[in-house]
């Protein structure tokens, strides 16, 4: 399973510089990689319903180290569609002050899941059994509200993995904002 689920991975890090590379404009470049992202992810999907974990650190490997790989980036290129679908037309005044509004929305976001994000960077693993299992849901760890990964992901979640993918992507996000609040393009992509 890990052999083919690394081989998806390549392939589609290979297919989405491929995208980076070719498409200029960033609305197409996110369409294209979310397309591409969602077979992966339903491939993906497919490998695991049809094979058992071996053991119950296998599964824990596999959603706490593997899964975000594929989620955080649609959860990227979909967050990057959103804010330049969203973007004022303006000048450069106003364009900084829009990267740096969503700038303020991730900070929101980590600072609101400082625990959990400090659980992660912190290499624990005292929770892994019930954050990275499937089926070992606790209300007092509430699942994420991120609807439309949820339907995605049926079968394939715990009550953690879109939490912890929002981290692997809203990492990344901060460097296209910053990017885009340098070049302070006016034009829309």
């Amino acid at each position: 399973m890990n052999s083919k689920i690394n081989l998806l991975l390549s392939s589609l890090n290979e297919q989405l510089n491929f995208i980076d590379l070719e498409i200029d404009n960033q609305i197409k470049k996110c369409e294209s990689a979310i397309d591409l992202i969602l077979k992966s992810i339903s491939a993906v999907k497919k490998i695991v319903v049809k094979s058992n974990f071996k053991s119950d650190l296998d599964e824990i490997h596999f959603f706490k180290e593997i899964k975000p790989l594929f989620t955080s980036k649609l959860i990227y290129y979909n967050m990057i569609y959103k804010v330049e679908m969203k973007r004022p037309n303006g000048g450069n005044r106003i364009l900084k002050k829009y990267y740096h509004n969503e700038l303020s929305k991730l900070k929101a976001f980590f600072d609101n899941e400082l625990e959990f994000y400090q659980y992660y960077r912190s290499g624990s693993i005292y929770l892994d059994y019930k954050y990275f299992q499937r089926g070992k849901f606790d209300i007092k760890l509430a699942l994420d509200n991120f609807s439309p990964l949820k339907k995605i992901l049926n079968g394939i979640k715990t009550s953690k993995i879109i939490r912890f993918s929002r981290f692997f992507a809203f990492t990344d996000l901060p460097n296209y904002s910053s990017n885009s609040i340098s070049k302070g393009a006016n034009a829309r992509p």
